[in-house]
């Protein structure tokens, strides 16, 4: 039962895959990344936040796209004002081959309701 991993409106999330340096997790925690897309997910169902979800991060990784922000809310809209779409970001995110790291945005950014994501740049044969 996934609803147990729902996680608060205020909880900070964060996800650091393998060989992500240090510095750059920092910067990308501080907020000082130059955010080149954003998805705004919030107030969607999850039926149609996961589909603009993989389309989103499709779309950036062929367009080269490095780092992103994902608007998913607090919650408050929910039924029992539970963050729904923040839980289900913070697990798909993760499944996903194309992120590499994650960590809610700085206040001025959204805060707890949004993400930055880092992205895997796509290797292309040149």
């Amino acid at each position: 039962d996934w609803s147990s991993d729902v996680c608060s409106s205020d909880l900070y999330l964060e996800y650091r895959g393998p060989g992500i340096q240090h510095r750059l997790f920092s910067k990308l925690r501080s907020g000082r990344v130059h955010l080149e897309a954003e998805l705004d997910l919030h107030g969607m169902t999850l039926v149609k936040a996961e589909p603009a979800l993989s389309q989103f991060l499709e779309v950036c990784q062929q367009q080269q796209i490095r780092c992103v922000r994902i608007i998913h809310g607090k919650g408050w809209g929910s039924r029992d004002n539970k963050p729904v779409l923040k839980s289900k970001l913070n697990f798909w995110l993760r499944q996903s081959d194309i992120v590499l790291a994650f960590c809610s945005a700085t206040v001025e950014d959204g805060g707890t309701g949004a993400l930055y994501v880092l992205l895997r740049r796509l290797h292309t044969d040149t």
